[in-house]
Formats: structure tokens, C-alpha cells, sequence
């Protein structure tokens, strides 16, 4: 037997000399692997959202709200109601007499938000995590986010302010709304936090991009928390953080805080209007004679609101 071939432990010496020259070898050896990212679908997310939210940037409002001309100038007539919610009922309770044509506000409110709704589902369904949901669970998510919807027509310019007035702007079709008729309609504290609303909005000039990912983020948050959603949730989080630091480089942190401190004066926003709806339900109950409102705002009866996501749905398939 070789000297070579003569064992030392569970390999041969010349085995032991190949294993040693071959690692040598390696060791010189420079690899170029790519790191990849988590998720590497991040870019085209962003170009598919874009796709689809571009739609809402076009809606022909007043060809797809229902009855558009005379629902809007009846709700035109309703700019002159200066009486209070209350005294509003009791007019009303006393004598059986709308006092007003507040009425035909709501009606206007709740066709523009079919068609809004409408619109945001074709960009809710392409989705990540959204796909696989029958057309109700994606309608429901819609339902769900129906401020972060409030927030997308303000930065496309469907809601506006001037000064403490605000604005309903239907293509070339304006209402107007003045802090004081707020005031009559619900109280001082919501016309003020409103206001305030509308300064912090206008400083932030939050841009389409940033609009589309929170509104996309939120859809999919939306459902009930499983393998899918979540995953579907991190993917987005990583384009609209991938869009954040390719648009505002190192400071990107420093923006994306700005949003989010937004967002949290938001819901508290959300939360006293919510509450001003528990405390008046008699009368929101009369204003708002569709049932869509009504279910946004949890003042309807259970009866009314089952059927509503189906009339829903074949009115967004359409």
C-alpha cells in the first residue's frame, strides 16, 4: 500500500491534499450573487396601481350619478337650511313638515358615493391578496376604508376647501358647504376639527403616488388577518416604501412620520363624527333616506344593511 493511500481518520492522504487544493481554489474564487429583496414584485405594483387608480382621476361624474341635474339643484336648495338638527325635528315631529330640503343633500351624498365605490373597486380587485376575494368581501374592504376613499377624491380634487368653506366639485357642478351651516347641521366642535382637518391636508400635499399606496394598504388591512393578507400587506408596504425612498431619498423617514401623524389626527376626526352619528340617530335616520349611508355610519337597521352589499355588486359589475 502507497504511503498516499494509507488513511488518516475517515479519508486517505491523497483524498485529504484533493479536498485542501480544491478548497484553495474556491477560496480565490470572487462570487457575484445578487442580493435579492423579500419581495421583488415591488416595482410592478406600483406601475399596476397606477394603471388603475388612474381611472378614478377621469369619472364622468355627473353621466354616472344617477339623475345628476335634479338631484343637484335640489340639493342646491338645501344651501339655505340655517335651522339646527334639532329644531329641525321638532318642526317636524310638531307639524309632519321638512322644514328644508336638507333632505336632497344626502340623497346627492349617497349617489356620489355609489359611484365613488363603483370606481375604487376595478383598483380594489387587482389587488394583491384581493384577487381570490368574492366581489362582497371586496366591496365589504371598500366599505371598511370609506374615510381612506374620503381622503382619495380630496386629493383628486373632487373635495376642496376655500377659506372655511368646503366644496363638492362634480366636474363643472360645485356645493358648497360654510362653516356656519356645519355648525347647523352638526355642531361646532365637528365645523372646527373639520377646519383644522383641512389645514393639515392642504400642508401635507399628499401626492397621487402616496394617495394610491395608503388607499391600497388599507383595502387589503382590511380583511381578516391570514397568511395571504399579510403577505399581501408586506408586499405593498415594500413598493410604497420603495417609492418613498426613491422620491425623497435620506429624508424619507421624516415624510413618511409627517403621514402617518396625519392619518392618526384623521381617525380621531373619524371618531367624532362617529360619535355625533350615535347621538343623533332619530334624526340621521330621516336625512338619510338611502341605507348606504346609514351603514357607513352604523345608524341603520341590521334588516336594511343585508342586502345592501348585493345591490352593491350589481351595481359595481355593471
Amino acid at each position: 500500500m502507497s504511503k498516499g493511500a494509507i488513511k488518516i481518520g475517515p479519508y486517505s492522504r491523497e483524498r485529504r491534499l484533493e479536498n485542501m487544493k480544491q478548497l484553495a481554489e474556491l477560496r480565490q474564487i470572487k462570487f457575484h450573487i445578487p442580493k435579492l429583496p423579500v419581495y421583488s414584485d415591488a416595482d410592478d405594483l406600483l406601475v399596476l396601481c397606477s394603471i388603475a387608480f388612474n381611472h378614478m382621476r377621469n369619472i364622468q361624474w355627473t353621466s354616472e350619478i344617477e339623475n345628476f341635474h335634479s338631484g343637484f339643484n335640489l340639493a342646491l336648495q338645501a344651501q339655505d337650511a340655517r335651522l339646527s338638527n334639532h329644531d329641525y325635528m321638532d318642526i317636524l315631529e310638531v307639524t309632519g313638515v321638512e322644514a328644508d330640503e336638507r333632505k336632497h343633500s344626502s340623497i346627492l351624498i349617497e349617489n356620489f358615493f355609489k359611484v365613488a365605490i363603483k370606481n375604487v373597486f376595478p383598483f380594489a380587485r387587482q389587488l394583491p391578496g384581493m384577487m381570490n376575494l368574492r366581489e362582497a368581501e371586496i366591496l365589504f374592504n371598500i366599505l371598511s376604508s370609506i374615510n381612506i376613499v374620503h381622503l382619495t377624491f380630496a386629493v383628486l380634487g373632487v373635495y376642496t376647501w376655500q377659506g372655511e368653506e368646503f366644496f363638492l366639485n362634480l366636474q363643472n357642478y360645485r356645493l358648497g358647504l360654510d362653516r356656519n351651516h356645519m355648525i347647523q347641521i352638526s355642531n361646532q366642535e365637528i365645523a372646527d376639527f373639520h377646519i383644522e382637518y383641512h389645514k393639515r391636508f392642504l400642508n401635507l400635499q399628499l401626492t397621487w403616488e402616496e394617495t394610491m399606496l395608503i388607499l391600497a394598504i388599507n383595502l387589503v388591512s382590511s380583511q381578516k388577518k391570514c397568511k395571504e393578507s399579510m403577505a399581501a400587506h408586506n408586499r405593498l408596504v415594500l413598493a410604497f416604501t420603495r417609492y418613498m425612498q426613491s422620491t425623497y431619498g435620506n429624508s424619507f423617514v421624516i415624510r413618511l412620520q409627517s403621514i402617518i401623524n396625519f392619518l392618526a389626527y384623521f381617525k380621531q376626526f373619524d371618531g367624532l363624527v362617529k360619535k355625533f352619528y350615535e347621538q343623533n340617530k332619530k334624526y340621521l335616520n330621516y336625512v338619510f333616506p338611502g341605507v348606504l349611508l346609514k351603514f357607513l355610519y352604523n345608524i341603520g337597521q341590521v334588516e336594511e344593511s343585508k342586502n345592501l352589499l348585493d345591490d352593491l355588486q350589481k351595481y359595481a359589475l355593471q
